[in-house]
């Protein structure tokens, strides 16, 4: 019975890992990760926008750079949030 138990134990080691992983939500750390990084480029973009001189920073605001960055944010945070929910499982691939 002994031997019977350890070679259960011993087969299904990595089914089980899987499931624990899963269950532990290794999407869902993923894309706090992702998200990370996204938040620290659109801080890093947003800081050297404003680290721009007096005339540099009119110009950029009339040519609609402010709302250019914006939309490039939104669509990186949905393309984000999407591939991240169709790595749990929400969305069918």
């Amino acid at each position: 019975m002994k031997f019977l138990l350890g070679t259960f134990f011993t087969e299904s080691a990595g089914a089980i890992a899987k499931r624990m992983l899963a269950g532990a939500g290794v999407g869902v750390i993923s894309y706090i990760g992702i998200a990370t990084a996204m938040e620290r480029a659109i801080s890093f973009a947003q800081s050297s926008y404003a680290g721009l001189t007096g005339y540099i920073a009119a110009f950029a605001g009339l040519g609609g750079v402010g709302e250019a960055f914006g939309i490039v944010a939104g669509a990186l945070a949905f393309r984000v949030t999407v591939l991240s929910m169709s790595k749990i499982g929400v969305i069918p691939k």
